[in-house]
């Protein structure tokens, strides 16, 4: 993950970033200054990584094979991934058979 950071510095500096927006008392999205983005990052989700798809596909990729990056090395053991693939959710049938999205009839 070459571009994956937690410095907002390097992220304005990079110039590579999507737009954080907000949501206006009358529900509709509005672009957010970058710098607003620094009195979150105490707070913020995801540790304040700021990264990229390309670097996320890489991420993934190395989830779902279990801790081996594209690049070929084992770069964490699948015991420390947790196993959290594997584990099913809840069961959400109910209300896929309440909405119709089973191709059945409501």
């Amino acid at each position: 993950m070459t571009s994956t950071t937690l410095s907002l510095e390097k992220v304005e500096a990079g110039n590579n970033y999507g737009t954080p927006h907000g949501l206006d008392l009358e529900f509709q999205y509005y672009p957010v200054f970058l710098q607003r983005e620094r009195f979150l990052t105490p707070i913020s989700l995801a540790g304040a990584i700021w990264s990229n798809a390309l670097d996320l596909g890489r991420y993934l990729i190395t989830e779902l094979d279990q801790g081996i990056a594209p690049s070929g090395p084992r770069v964490v053991s699948a015991e420390n991934l947790g196993g959290y693939l594997g584990t099913p959710g809840p069961d959400i049938s109910r209300h896929f058979l309440r909405s119709g999205l089973d191709g059945g009839q409501i």
